[in-house]
């Protein structure tokens, strides 16, 4: 039984780092994006945040529990335990968020976060702990699984729905680097996630283990960084900034499915590896398979929580032989919850396409969604602002 003043602390502790967390991804998609649409991506993120809280509140907990005592799942019974499930789902709402930025329409993007928090992701985080409960003994202590794999799966049909970036692809099939508008504060995200993650992970493996996860999300993090920057540097002749924060971020979501379960070599290894893998991972993506993220969030989070879950099956102890096997479940786990992901996020992305339509107008695009939108920008003093009667006649 854990005191209810360490409870107390816990949440507040899980507050502080989604928090901060969450201000890094709104900062870090801020910064990769371009002038034109800086401004919206605050109101947007704190849109995502509260539309979590409230879906969360109303029936995802319901879901998450198995206690539908009351309409629709409203329980005042289940105290502020709702509030922990919503502050763990709103990592996973920004995922999807970020990829479809600078093109996607504000109205239906935010019903994402309704059905991702309110009701895939308990569902995911449900299956995962009966996974963990069975025989299987599927592993995965922060969410690995649950919320960055179905976050990643939503990101990827957010891509392919909304399509590709005007400017990004040309007729003969090349692709376009769209470089962000000020990397400074990209930077400034990247790090209020890392100071954010530590929080959060000690919130999960509440054990005296807690201190030895902290370090090994440090030093896998910060050995993926170092190891991207050699290999882009070998690569490309010089460090590449997007690659390097790129498997930094994946870094950290590598290292959540274990984070207290392995040792501190493990989690190195692990960074190496996220290193080398994630940013080949973002170039795939993008020059083959032709997939518009902005922020390569599907490589961060579905790269990223796939190393995580695999590397886990091999690196925690055992022999051989159990070892395989643990692998097999870990990669039984992650298909299933990447399937059960795909199935909410297909027909949703379809419905919304359909009824509404996802893709902002192409003159919103091409002047910017902040001043479409929203009638402003992020920098009106290096921007043109004469624009708004041109949108007031098209309307």
């Amino acid at each position: 039984m854990i005191p209810h003043v360490l409870v107390n602390r816990l949440d507040a502790l899980l507050a502080a780092g989604v928090i901060l967390i969450r201000i890094g991804q709104m900062l870090y998609l801020t910064g990769m994006a371009r002038s034109k649409n800086a401004g919206g991506a605050g109101l947007r993120a704190l849109l995502d945040f509260c539309v979590v809280v409230l879906a969360v509140w109303a029936f995802g907990m319901a879901i998450l529990s198995g206690d539908w005592h009351g309409l629709v799942g409203i329980n005042a019974g289940l105290g502020g335990l709702w509030l922990q499930v919503a502050l763990v789902a709103a990592i996973a709402t920004m995922i999807p968020h970020a990829a479809g930025f600078e093109r996607t329409k504000l109205g239906p993007s935010l019903v994402i976060p309704a059905i991702l928090a309110g009701v895939v992701v308990p569902v995911c985080w449900r299956f995962s702990g009966i996974l963990e409960d069975s025989r299987l003994h599927f592993h995965d202590e922060c969410g690995a699984s649950y919320l960055h794999i179905a976050g990643a799966v939503w990101a990827l049909v957010a891509c392919y729905a909304v399509g590709a970036r005007t400017g990004k692809r040309n007729n003969d099939g090349s692709s376009n680097m769209i470089p962000g508008h000020n990397t400074p504060l990209s930077a400034t995200g990247a790090m209020l996630i890392l100071a954010g993650f530590l929080p959060y992970i000690a919130f999960f493996p509440i054990t005296s283990e807690s201190a030895i996860a902290l370090g090994n999300v440090l030093l896998s993090a910060a050995t993926a960084a170092l190891a991207a920057c050699i290999f882009t540097n070998i690569k490309y002749g010089k460090p590449d900034y997007h690659l390097i924060f790129t498997a930094l971020l994946g870094g950290l979501v590598a290292m959540t499915a274990a984070p207290a379960a392995l040792p501190s070599y493990d989690a190195v290894i692990t960074g190496v590896i996220a290193g080398l893998v994630l940013p080949w991972v973002t170039i795939l993506l993008d020059l083959k398979f032709k997939l518009d993220d902005p922020i390569s969030a599907v490589a961060i989070h579905g790269g990223g929580g796939t190393l995580s879950l695999l590397l886990a099956g091999v690196m925690l102890s055992g022999s051989l032989a159990h070892r395989t096997a643990q692998l097999g479940y870990q990669a039984a786990g992650l298909l299933a919850v990447a399937i059960m992901a795909l199935a909410a996020a297909a027909p949703t992305y379809g419905i919304l396409k359909a009824l509404f339509g996802l893709r902002a107008k192409e003159a919103d695009e091409y002047d910017g969604l902040d001043l479409g939108e929203l009638d402003m920008n992020a920098y009106p003093d290096f921007q043109q602002t004469m624009i708004k009667s041109y949108h007031m006649r098209e309307a």
